[in-house]
């Protein structure tokens, strides 16, 4: 009786720790929408969602943490949940007024940060726990904070590594843009076009993950992709700057030169990325 009551309150404490994080930086995105928060993303939020999930999110936490609080020997998760949802609530919570329009700058991408955490853990962790290969690895298994580092710079630099993905594709191959064929393509229907771009990408990045592998000074780059000793959902998000704006960059380059619309690549780049994660995922 009383393990179970241990196991409770772990899990409730882990569940409002991770719930009053990601509310707690929700409501800093609401207060300082210009420097954390991602313009292609702002400009398509359904407010009046955002605040009601926030609001559920920080009751939840707080709740959840006072149950771990009381369960639990040690206090340290519920108290991270409870106490975080506490301060974002004085700080306004889902309250908190947006001037608008918000005002264009650099940025980090916190949004987007804790909005894909919030999804792939969504999906993924039960999946493991359901479907798991190895089913005796935790969710929290070694180096799981690694990896957790590692999704966050990733996600938190999206503005830069946007810009190194696709400002070199227009710098150094801008002279072999040929208009009329970019127009024949963007021209097809967009599920052929998203065939074609999945061909046209894989084929690059495949060339591109070969040469990481058999050229010694990149190698010690992608090394670090290799590193992870146990797969999950996060085990992918290991990453070296250098290996994701070269990959991501050159296999760029011929989707610009041939001109797929907008709408194929989005559709292409939310695919492989899912794609990515289930790949490394620890699943039967």
């Amino acid at each position: 009786m009383a393990s179970r009551i241990g196991v409770l309150g772990w899990v409730t404490g882990v569940v409002s720790a991770l719930l009053g994080t990601l509310a707690f930086g929700a409501v800093l995105c609401l207060w300082f929408p210009a420097v954390l928060t991602t313009p292609a993303l702002r400009d398509v939020y359904p407010m009046e969602v955002v605040r009601t999930t926030i609001k559920v999110t920080l009751g939840v936490a707080f709740v959840l943490g006072v149950i771990s609080i009381f369960l639990k020997r040690r206090k340290a998760l519920g108290l991270t949940g409870a106490g975080l949802a506490l301060l974002a609530t004085l700080m306004g919570g889902s309250e908190v007024a947006v001037a608008t329009p918000v005002a264009r700058s650099n940025h980090v991408g916190l949004d987007w940060f804790l909005l894909d955490l919030f999804l792939l853990s969504a999906i993924f962790v039960p999946i493991e726990l359901l479907f798991g290969r190895l089913r005796e690895q935790p969710i929290f298994r070694p180096e799981w904070r690694t990896d957790l580092w590692h999704f966050g710079v990733s996600h938190l630099l999206v503005q830069l590594t946007v810009f190194l993905t696709m400002a070199p594709a227009a710098i150094f191959f801008r002279w072999a843009v040929a208009p009329e064929l970019q127009a024949a393509v963007a021209a097809q229907p967009l599920g052929l076009q998203l065939v074609e771009v999945l061909v046209v990408a894989d084929l690059t990045q495949y060339a591109v993950h070969r040469l990481f592998h058999q050229v010694p000074w990149l190698w010690r780059f992608h090394a670090i992709h290799h590193s992870s000793r146990q797969m999950d959902w996060l085990a992918g998000s290991r990453l070296h700057l250098v290996d994701i704006v070269v990959t991501r960059g050159l296999s760029f380059v011929p989707l610009y030169v041939l001109g797929f619309a907008p709408g194929a690549v989005f559709a292409y780049v939310l695919f492989v990325s899912f794609q990515a994660v289930l790949i490394h995922a620890n699943v039967s």
